[in-house]
């Protein structure tokens, strides 16, 4: 996974699971999951979420799995 600083980043949503922010300067969206979910649980909702854009479905594509180092 790519490691990122959640400085370049501005906290834009939150959820059950997971907290989104949006990139300051780029149009590009992270979605951290809260401390305590497994890292399997990100990768299987990031393969759904790419398999679903692949079939086109006109939903945000899906690039890379990150992490803040924590989450």
């Amino acid at each position: 996974m790519e490691r990122i600083n959640l400085d370049d980043y501005v906290q834009t949503g939150e959820g059950g699971t997971s907290l989104t922010y949006t990139h300051k300067t780029r149009p590009a969206l992270a979605k951290l999951f809260n401390p305590g979910s497994e890292a399997e649980e990100a990768e299987c909702e990031f393969l759904t979420a790419r398999a679903v854009f692949d079939m086109g479905i006109p939903t945000p594509e899906p690039l890379r799995l990150i992490t803040d180092g924590e989450r």
